[in-house]
């Protein structure tokens, strides 16, 4: 057992469990539960590596500051882009 990967695991899960308490809270239940449920399930069975990489996603797949959510006008905006229409002469 690596202690180091046993580590990145077990604060990836704390992570998870914190994000989905949250969501909870506010009556949103996302797949965050899916991911409490795949970090615990690797820790059981001793897959700490497999466990450190789903928590190394978890963590990394913020949006980067200032960026729009989705649910944003400004991220509507800018993930909808109409055709070019020009004629040809």
């Amino acid at each position: 057992m690596d202690p180091v990967l046993l580590a990145v695991a077990l604060a990836g899960l704390g992570y998870s469990l914190w994000t989905m308490i949250g969501s909870l809270r506010h009556g949103r239940v996302g797949v965050d539960v899916i991911a409490v449920l795949a970090l615990a399930g690797a820790i059981a069975v001793d897959e700490l590596l497999a466990a450190a990489v789903i928590a190394v996603m978890l963590v990394s797949g913020g949006r980067p500051a200032g960026a729009p959510g989705p649910g944003s006008a400004a991220g509507t905006r800018a993930a909808y882009r109409p055709p070019v229409q020009r004629r040809l002469a």
